[in-house]
């Protein structure tokens, strides 16, 4: 249901905004909208991500498991964000079908904790790298990112996908 959407605009696209817009890649992501979720943050992001040649797909009100995957598989979207329980759909649906779809390489969840039992299935079964989030609206939203440093990605597998279960490193210029 579209309550358990967050709206998202690209593959560490608030990073490499922050890094500078010549590093954005061309690639594709998927947008999934949360009505409460302020405008502010579409109107900041959508025209930048468009203008670094960044693909966004919008999957509408259609947020269960087949949905996506056909959206995602037709679109050829590398990175799709949201709340664990349209994850956890996703995963469904992957098992059913016995692949993921095309081009699929991350998630960003957020909104609620990611259990650690999705986190594995994403990252061990599928190889797609989970990154997840923690923020609030009036942060834009997002406020930190369990995105692995340098040193944490020499550590064993079963040690980061403990590590991305946290809330993370926060972003630039937030202060917390």
């Amino acid at each position: 249901d579209a309550s358990d959407a967050v709206t998202i605009t690209g593959e560490r696209l608030h990073d490499r905004i922050v890094s500078g817009l010549g590093q954005l890649k061309p690639e594709t992501w998927l947008q999934l909208r949360m009505p409460s979720l302020g405008q502010r943050f579409e109107i900041d992001w959508q025209p930048i991500a468009t203008m670094a040649g960044v693909g966004l797909v919008f999957p509408g009100m259609k947020l269960d498991g087949p949905s996506l995957f056909e959206l995602m598989d037709a679109e050829g979207v590398y990175s799709a964000w949201g709340v664990p329980t349209v994850h956890l759909g996703l995963i469904a649906e992957i098992d059913k079908r016995g692949r993921k779809p095309k081009g699929f390489g991350e998630i960003l969840t957020g909104g609620s904790a990611a259990p650690l039992s999705m986190i594995e299935t994403y990252e061990k079964k599928l190889d797609v790298r989970v990154v997840h989030g923690w923020g609030m609206t009036e942060m834009s939203p997002i406020g930190t990112t369990s995105r692995l440093t340098p040193r944490e990605l020499t550590l064993p597998v079963d040690r980061q996908i403990e590590l991305k279960s946290l809330q993370g490193h926060r972003m630039f210029g937030v202060d917390i």
